[in-house]
């Protein structure tokens, strides 16, 4: 089997970090694609091979023109998305987060191999939501790190049946 972790971000935030750990318990089946950057060097240290993405700016709400933007970079990452998956033809397609579910809607990869949805945080706005559960409907399989993050996403309970809450480990330092 091979898996590919798509994710938008070279950042290594908290559910980049969880990512790390995920991508590292899938072992040698394991790629992620993201941007360069903390991330990929996180990824390389635990050497988890890596495919290189465009960067993308996370700024969405600071005004129309940043919004005509945001989509433009949205498109770009859709297509280098099913570029990898074409190239790759992996078993599962992990999207990480957000930005990557919408683009693999946006492009139709779970009509040619199933996504798993990583969602990890709430919801921006009533717009966004729609999209994201819309996105998340694709998904064959939804994993939220918390009870709320999962209710904000599925607030009806219609992706339910496919949802499910992992609570990510804590190290103490």
């Amino acid at each position: 089997l091979m898996y590919l972790v798509i994710c938008y971000q070279g950042a290594e935030g908290g559910a980049e970090r969880v990512l790390v750990e995920f991508a590292d318990a899938l072992g040698r089946d394991c790629c992620v694609a993201c941007p360069d950057g903390p991330l990929m060097q996180a990824l390389g240290a635990r050497g988890i091979r890596s495919f290189p993405l465009r960067a993308g700016s996370l700024e969405l709400r600071s005004g129309p023109a940043e919004r005509l933007l945001a989509l433009g970079r949205l498109a770009g990452h859709a297509r280098e998305m099913r570029s990898l998956v074409q190239a790759l033809d992996p078993d599962l397609v992990i999207v990480w987060g957000m930005r990557s579910a919408l683009a693999a809607r946006l492009v139709g990869i779970a009509r040619r191999t199933p996504v798993l949805f990583g969602h990890n945080d709430l919801l921006p706005g009533p717009v966004i939501a729609r999209l994201v559960r819309t996105a998340a409907s694709s998904a064959r399989l939804i994993v939220t790190p918390s009870q709320a993050v999962a209710d904000d996403l599925d607030p009806h309970r219609r992706l339910a049946p496919k949802l499910a809450v992992v609570h990510p480990g804590v190290t103490v330092t």
